[in-house]
């Protein structure tokens, strides 16, 4: 199985984060509330949303660039000085608008626990004229670059419109290029005929709201997205319970893999980002998920927003002794 990545080129569209972490150790309670008292060690920031899927699929050993909307504001400068620091982007088209939030998630880490989240961010749509720069620099990468596959990752904070996600979709097809979409509730239906569709058990819960959505009944899971978006390959993350995948000819459950040590933070961007740069590489749909489940585990090994490396699967996963285990549904 050639698992070469570095010849292939993704563009990743969406909502790009400041992911803030501040250290530390608690060491008593407080007299004020009964709240533990955290002591400041260090405060680390680093770049979170569509820029981690990048950051991702470097990290795998393909190569990656970033399109995406952020506030000319102190987050927003922070952001870019960040970007401008990862020269292993290929190129970043970073638009900057007036007056709006750019995202920021701070997170309290203790005794190297995640124990709080403090979150500022706009979740109104990019403007107009903000669109309209975002679909210039998407026809420019596309026009200068050799781009394999696009991944829309979506966290409803405003990048992703009703009209921009029907243009970029336009635009992929007319081209020839895959899409592979990270979806939330807001643009869930938005992205009918995308290439793979990946949604979490509770967008799909949410989207479906009146459905009967329920794990002993797997293929209906996926039958819902096939039939309501039809993508070539549709896919739903169970966290510890895996995955399951379907195409047009097959449905597979891979199942999960647990540990005792457990942190969510950016598996969601581990799995899009693996199983993305495994498409281009025409694995087989059984190959796809369990390198995309195995990813996904590695990342919730690590507290925080970290990304995976190639050389984790190659040598994390084997000493951990687990068997990926799957079977047709």
């Amino acid at each position: 199985m050639n698992r070469d990545f570095s010849s292939k080129h993704i563009l990743v569209i969406g909502d790009i984060m400041l992911d803030r972490y501040i250290h530390g150790s608690i060491t008593r309670k407080s007299p004020e509330a009964d709240v533990p008292i955290i002591l400041q060690d260090s405060i680390e920031n680093k770049l979170g949303g569509a820029a981690n899927v990048a950051l991702n699929i470097q990290s795998l050993s393909g190569k990656a660039s970033l399109l995406s909307v952020i506030g000319d504001d102190h987050v927003g400068h922070e952001i870019q000085s960040l970007l401008d620091l990862n020269t292993e982007f290929i190129s970043t088209h970073i638009i900057k608008e007036a007056g709006r939030i750019s995202t920021s998630k701070t997170r309290l880490i203790a005794d190297n626990q995640h124990v709080a989240r403090i979150d500022n961010e706009s979740t109104t749509d990019i403007s107009t004229k903000s669109i309209e720069l975002l679909l210039t620099a998407l026809t420019d990468c596309i026009q200068k670059e050799s781009i394999d596959l696009v991944i829309l990752q979506d966290y409803n904070k405003g990048v992703l419109t009703t009209d921009s996600i029907k243009k970029i979709l336009a635009y992929a097809k007319k081209h020839n290029i895959p899409v592979a979409v990270d979806p939330k509730n807001k643009n869930f239906l938005n992205y009918h005929s995308c290439t793979i569709f990946k949604p979490n058990l509770t967008e799909l819960k949410n989207a479906f709201p009146t459905a009967n959505i329920e794990l002993d009944n797997p293929k209906n899971l996926l039958s819902l997205i096939q039939e309501n978006l039809n993508p070539e390959i549709s896919i739903v993350t169970l966290g510890e319970k895996g995955l399951l995948i379907a195409d047009r000819t097959e449905n597979l459950h891979v199942y999960g893999l647990s540990s005792e040590k457990i942190d969510v933070c950016g598996a969601g961007d581990a799995v899009i980002a693996a199983i993305s740069l495994a498409y281009t590489l025409k694995w087989s749909l059984m190959e796809m998920a369990k390198f995309a489940n195995s990813i996904g585990f590695l990342s919730c090994l690590r507290v925080g927003v970290n990304p995976v490396k190639i050389q984790d699967y190659d040598l994390e996963l084997p000493s951990l002794n687990y068997d990926i285990k799957a079977q047709k549904i």
